[in-house]
């Protein structure tokens, strides 16, 4: 929420300078504001100083309502309203720019500065007055923004940044933007995640560190976290179908549901676990082996190697032999150094390494006996 200041002025301009990001970020507004009106249909087209949005949305006329009461009255309480009931997008667009027109079904509003200029109520839906003119193909609401000249370049890349894939047919200048949400390419087990408020994508990283989770909202980029691995790290998309006036807020319901669906799919791919190629089981052991505790879904499926084959023994199966034997070649449980660190760190002392099988203790002591001969020859002479 905005901080409470005893200039209503000044609290105008630190809501509005907050939220603004770069002098092309008012296009992002604008078409967020669009989305959240649930709009199938979005234009985009400048030329000169002047952009131009228009929607197929819900009616733009409480916004336009909401945004001169808050203009023409800027109190704290307005402004809170504002924020909290609409969102501060279409405000923070208007108040910033060098003019503006807000052209609804009913209402029109025109601002220099943020300062009201002009008003007028009661349109018809082709439009009228001093508002942005209507072509016979307009769309339902329009905004006009009067910037700076030579920010096309800067709009665009703003826009294809923050709208990367947006819940509606958005046109820059006739070409369409964003496209359809993608895992990146490589991972391990990938699904599809659907539930009633949102949709999103999920799949294993064999390379990563920590899991990513990229949070959109009706195709708005709102953020992207980092998360301790639980297992293995994974890499997940969610689209939520909300699009809230604050969209940070949905980020924490987002990562509980993306971790859910998680450790889900790691108890699915605990149960295929024997049918992986033998190769890819072995990255998998690796990645697992790297923390502290086995995901539970893989307490009781074989990872470790025996004298009965690779992947015969279980977490569970070598805790309840009490004190095993490790080795590579000999003991009860063949391990290479992952393995044998991870068992030292799981059963502390209650592992004890095997000696090297016969022949290597053999080569050894001829070793250890010719160095010493040759040591004591070369003394003698």
């Amino acid at each position: 929420m905005i901080d409470v200041s005893v200039d209503d002025r000044r609290a105008l301009w630190a809501l509005t300078d907050r939220h603004l990001r770069s002098k092309a970020f008012p296009a992002v507004l604008l078409v967020r504001h669009a989305l959240r009106r649930q709009a199938s249909v979005i234009r985009i087209s400048g030329r000169g100083s002047t952009l131009r949005v228009e929607d197929d949305g819900d009616p733009i006329d409480v916004d336009v309502e909401c945004i001169e009461s808050a203009l023409a009255h800027p109190s704290v309480a307005a402004l809170h309203a504002v924020e909290r009931e609409r969102g501060t997008d279409l405000l923070v667009a208007v108040a910033t720019a060098e003019g503006a027109s807000l052209s609804g079904t009913t209402r029109q509003l025109l601002t220099v500065r943020g300062t009201i200029s002009g008003t007028a109520s009661g349109l018809a839906s082709g439009g009228g007055g001093n508002g942005p003119r209507r072509r016979a193909d307009t769309l339902a609401n329009v905004v006009e923004l009067r910037r700076s000249r030579g920010l096309r370049r800067d709009e665009r890349a703003e826009l294809l940044a923050w709208l990367p894939s947006p819940r509606a047919r958005v046109l820059l200048d006739g070409t369409v933007l964003g496209t359809p949400t993608r895992l990146p390419p490589g991972l391990l087990y990938p699904r599809t995640i659907h539930t009633p408020n949102g949709r999103g994508a999920i799949g294993f990283s064999l390379v990563d560190s920590v899991s990513r989770i990229t949070v959109l909202a009706r195709g708005v980029w709102v953020a992207q976290e980092q998360v301790r691995a639980r297992g293995l790290p994974i890499v997940a998309v969610w689209d939520d179908d909300s699009l809230p006036p604050d969209p940070a807020s949905i980020v924490a319901t987002v990562r509980g549901k993306v971790m859910g669906a998680a450790d889900t799919l790691l108890a699915h791919l605990a149960g295929d676990f024997a049918t992986l190629p033998l190769a890819l089981r072995r990255r998998v052991r690796g990645r697992l082996l790297q923390a502290d505790q086995l995901p539970d879904a893989f307490v009781d499926v074989p990872l470790f190697d025996s004298a009965r084959g690779p992947f015969s023994l279980s977490l569970r199966a070598i805790e309840a032999r009490g004190g095993p034997w490790l080795g590579e070649r000999s003991g009860d449980v063949f391990v290479d150094d992952d393995s044998r660190a991870f068992l030292h760190r799981v059963l502390g002392g209650r592992v004890l390494d095997a000696l090297p099988p016969p022949q290597r203790r053999l080569g050894f002591i001829l070793r250890q006996w010719l160095a010493g001969s040759g040591a004591g020859t070369g003394a003698g002479t």
